[in-house]
């Protein structure tokens, strides 16, 4: 018949299907070498590398790469703590009591951990947040504490401002058991947790604080 459609060269798989307005741009020859091209650069990988390329997003590697941080402590400061945590790439565990803190934190990407003896176990550093000495003896030595399950490997980092000696005992103690401790006093007032602007003074090792460095840098810019 005088109207007979003309032929469409089809694509290889990953590059899709020539259309007739592809054909009537750049003709039959034109298509053909397009699909040459298109099937060179799947054959190749380079295609395949590409499509990896955008599943693998900057942040998700990030994440993985970075230690799993254990947090206590969301009140007023902590809570804006642990979510600069999270905005930072950081995969967060947290324990808390209260159900509308534990919400909270689920919704902005935190996961809850029900015990503190759980928390120490699936977490690498520990980062709290508390209102006095009590409660961090409470955290790691109480009866439900978290020190059976902190192993060598594992840091805690403790950002109250509490007496200085229950924390060098507990820094000694933990010290025993082959676990750093960080004596980390923030201050500021909620404005400047929640903006990442805090100022914290931090004592202790030189090499762990040094490996720490980039978790005391997504919660205050005065070290």
């Amino acid at each position: 018949m005088g109207n007979k459609r003309p032929r469409v060269f089809p694509f290889p798989p990953c590059g899709g299907r020539a259309g007739w307005g592809e054909k009537s741009r750049i003709g039959r020859k034109g298509i053909k070498e397009k699909a040459a091209r298109t099937a060179r650069l799947c054959f190749s990988g380079a295609g395949r590398i590409e499509g990896r390329k955008n599943r693998d997003k900057p942040g998700r590697k990030e994440r993985r790469m970075k230690p799993t941080i254990g947090f206590v402590g969301l009140g007023t400061m902590g809570k804006w703590m642990a979510i600069n945590l999270v905005k930072k790439g950081y995969p967060l565990n947290f324990f808390a009591r209260k159900k509308d803190a534990a919400e909270m934190m689920a919704k902005e990407g935190g996961k809850y951990i029900p015990s503190l003896k759980g928390l120490a176990k699936d977490s690498d550093w520990m980062v709290f947040c508390l209102s006095d000495t009590d409660a961090v003896e409470e955290v790691l030595f109480g009866k439900e504490g978290m020190a059976e399950e902190l192993k060598p490997g594992k840091i805690v980092i403790d950002c109250g401002t509490i007496h200085p000696l229950p924390t060098r005992r507990f820094a000694e103690t933990l010290k025993a058991e082959g676990v750093p401790f960080l004596d980390a006093p923030i201050s500021g007032m909620e404005a400047r947790a929640k903006a990442g602007t805090l100022t914290i003074m931090v004592g202790g090792e030189r090499e762990i604080f040094e490996k720490t460095r980039p978790v005391f840098e997504a919660l205050g810019n005065k070290i």
